[in-house]
């Protein structure tokens, strides 16, 4: 019985005591104050040293979840302060029966970082809507939207030319209004973004001709 409760008590030693670790790491220290160091450690452990060319370089868990850490968020781009859209006029073309609009790039001060000319990544979205005396001033539900390459818009001089891919139902009076769009060529880098709203304009679309 007595030999039981010793070894019992071996036994309760051996699974208490913590398992032997060692940790990998790098002491900065003089060399006069190694053994000062080796007491201390003496106290709890054993410290083993290997001169620093001769191992291998040391990796911690937090140094590694840091470098596959996912990169910074993209950035957000203020269009506002690269360009604006303004929208000159809108006309109707009787025998494709589309309506045309002519607007201008004004250029600002802003730019985007990373991004050497904005425009090969612009896009226009252009919003068509009736014009109703009887909703001024509240969100008007489109009839037409759009967004189209500024690279297949057709340049005109100093400003370019978009022909609206619908057709309107004739004796509508239509009001249209455009905004620049940054289509991003790397999501993990900017983020797409809109610019603000051109001025409204609005045309009649005329009706069809009745022959009898």
């Amino acid at each position: 019985e007595r030999e039981k409760i010793i070894v019992g008590a071996c036994e309760n030693v051996i699974n208490t005591t913590p398992q032997i670790k060692y940790i990998p790491t790098k002491l900065a220290y003089t060399f006069t104050a190694l053994a000062n160091i080796e007491k201390k450690i003496g106290n709890f452990g054993m410290l083993q040293t290997s001169a620093i060319t001769s191992g291998k370089k040391c990796v911690f868990d937090s140094t590694t979840a840091a470098t596959k850490a996912p990169s910074a968020s993209p950035k957000e781009v203020d269009l506002d302060e690269v360009l604006v859209l303004q929208l000159k006029n809108s006309t109707f073309d009787p025998k494709a029966k589309k309506v045309k609009l002519s607007f201008k790039v004004n250029p600002k001060k802003g730019n985007i970082a990373g991004i050497d000319d904005p425009k090969k990544h612009l896009k226009v979205h252009v919003f068509c809507a009736e014009d109703d005396e009887d909703q001024k001033g509240e969100d008007t539900a489109p009839i037409h939207e759009e967004t189209v390459d500024f690279s297949t818009c057709k340049p005109l001089k100093n400003k370019f030319e978009i022909s609206i891919n619908h057709q309107f139902q004739p004796g509508l009076t239509i009001a249209f209004k455009l905004r620049p769009k940054f289509a991003t060529p790397d999501e993990t880098k900017w983020q797409e973004s809109f610019g603000k709203w051109s001025r409204e304009q609005t045309i009649d679309i005329p009706d069809d001709d009745v022959t009898f």
